[in-house]
This record gives structure tokens, C-alpha cells and sequence, in this order.
């Protein structure tokens, strides 16, 4: 079934192909039979996808109807016309807000005021998670040399993900880095107290603190990395860009929009993934 889908990039064959087994196992635990053509009918696959996570939603109804419309091209939609509903996309914090949430950090304190300026340092610096930002240690933040070039390099990752080394291309952002790690109480750097844990949702704590001085600005941990997403996608070639933001598959819809949206090059970015709105 996936050999009759038009090819697009191994990431999107291996995705699809899990998606189409992941169908077939649920039929049969519904039916006790294995029947791939019954299957892929698209009264079953709508039923199917009711079953599943809203998030996963988007990308699994992309991926099966492609397959389905093979099959029975009357029963689905014609494609880039799905009749789902699009997700709301953060979009990229500006100049302004970033800039302003600096300033705000000045207004702090001895704990929050460093605590907001390393995370937006980490977020709009070099795309941060927050995921990945609780397992960040002091070694994670070093300064390598490249043809003679200092460069101060952020390693993310988490425990389920493979470690992505990633350049700090603001100098100012990586000598703050290079100083906050040289001088952070604890190992792990998100560790604001005095205890050597990372408190948990932080970034919470910070937008609790912001409100608590009427302060109008607020931590949006995806709209910062949106903002260098934005940047980052336009100086590398995609497939170096899906390795320093971490973009492994289809599920990463969000980012690959802002990639669309900055790059305006659907072609090259469908050699890789989705086009954008599908």
C-alpha cells in the first residue's frame, strides 16, 4: 500500500508505513481478521482516528487518507483539501517582545531575574525545548573551535531523545551562556534555588512572577523558538536545519509551518517532510 503512495523522503515513507500497521493491528483487534483493502475503507479509517490522540490526529488523517485515496480516491477527499480542522500556530515572538522581556528581567530580582534571561538566551538562542532545557548541566555549554572560529556550542537533549549539538549564533547570547554556565549554583543550570533540582514548571514560576508586578510580558517558550526557527532555517539547507532543531518526523507540524512561512521554498521542504496545510 505504501509502495502505491508517490514517494516523498524516507522520513515520510517510514512514518506512513508505521501508520498503515498501526491501522491494520487495530482492525484486527476490532474484526479478528487482517484485511488491508477493508481497512483502509474510509468509514473505518475516520473511525480509527477518533480513536487516537487530537495531536497525532492531523498527521495520522494526512497519512492514511494518501494511502486511502490510492485505493478509493471517491470515498476520500482530494488532496490538500482535508476537511480537518487547522491548529492555531504560535507565531514567532518579534524583536519587540524579545527585547522586552529582557528589560523586564531587570525587575526581578537576585533568583527570577537571571532564571528569565537564561531561558530566553536557551529558547530564542538555540530553539530550546523545555523538555530539554530540565536536563541541561553545566557541560552542556562549551566553547569549541571551528576553521579558527570560537563558537560557544549547546547541547539539548532529553532521555528519550538523541543529543543535538547546536551553535549559539548571537554573540552576546552565547558569552551570557558561557558566563551563566561558568557561574550557576548547580549542575543543572535551570536549578534557580537553592537546592540542586530544577523546580518544577519554571517557566510557569517566571510568567507567576511577571503578573505578580503587573508586568504585561509573559514567557512563551514556543513562540521563542519560533522566532529562531525563523532565523536559523534561512542561513542552513533544511536537512541541517531538521538536525539542529530536532525536527525527526511528521508530528513537528508547528515548526515545519514556521519553516514554510520564513523560507516561502514548499518544494524543498516537501523533499523532506509535508507541504505546509497538509
Amino acid at each position: 500500500m505504501q509502495a502505491s503512495v508517490p514517494f516523498r523522503s524516507e522520513i515520510v515513507d517510514r512514518d506512513a508505513f508505521g501508520a498503515i500497521v498501526h491501522l491494520l493491528v487495530a482492525y484486527y483487534h476490532d474484526t479478528g481478521r487482517v484485511d488491508p483493502l477493508r481497512a483502509l475503507r474510509r468509514s473505518n479509517v475516520d473511525a480509527y482516528l477518533m480513536s487516537r490522540n487530537r495531536p497525532a490526529r492531523r498527521t495520522l488523517r494526512y497519512l492514511l487518507y494518501t494511502a486511502g485515496r490510492v485505493w478509493y480516491p471517491h470515498e476520500y477527499p482530494p488532496a490538500f483539501t482535508l476537511d480537518a480542522p487547522r491548529q492555531i500556530r504560535t507565531a514567532p515572538a518579534t524583536d519587540e517582545e524579545i527585547d522586552a522581556l529582557y528589560r523586564v528581567a531587570l525587575t526581578l530580582g537576585e533568583k527570577w531575574e537571571p532564571a528569565l534571561t537564561v531561558l530566553v538566551d536557551l529558547m530564542y538562542g538555540v530553539g530550546a525545548r523545555p523538555e530539554e532545557l530540565k536536563h541541561l548541566r553545566r557541560e552542556h555549554i562549551r566553547v569549541e573551535r571551528h576553521h579558527g572560529e570560537r563558537w560557544v556550542v549547546v547541547t539539548l537533549q532529553t532521555p528519550k531523545t538523541a543529543p543535538r549539538d547546536v551553535p549559539v549564533l548571537d554573540e552576546q547570547i552565547g558569552r551570557e551562556l558561557e558566563y551563566y554556565a561558568a557561574n550557576a549554583r548547580h549542575d543543572l543550570l535551570l536549578a534557580f534555588g537553592s537546592a540542586p533540582t530544577v523546580e518544577r514548571n519554571g517557566i510557569n514560576r517566571v510568567n507567576d512572577r511577571l503578573a505578580e508586578r503587573g508586568q504585561p510580558e509573559r514567557l512563551n517558550a514556543q513562540a521563542l523558538r519560533h522566532a529562531w526557527i525563523q532565523e536559523i532555517v534561512q542561513l542552513v539547507p533544511v536537512s541541517e536545519f531538521c538536525y539542529l532543531a530536532g525536527v525527526t518526523s511528521l508530528h513537528h507540524m508547528s515548526d515545519l509551518d514556521v519553516v514554510a512561512d520564513a523560507t516561502g521554498d514548499i518544494n524543498e521542504i516537501t523533499a523532506h517532510f509535508l507541504e505546509d496545510g497538509q
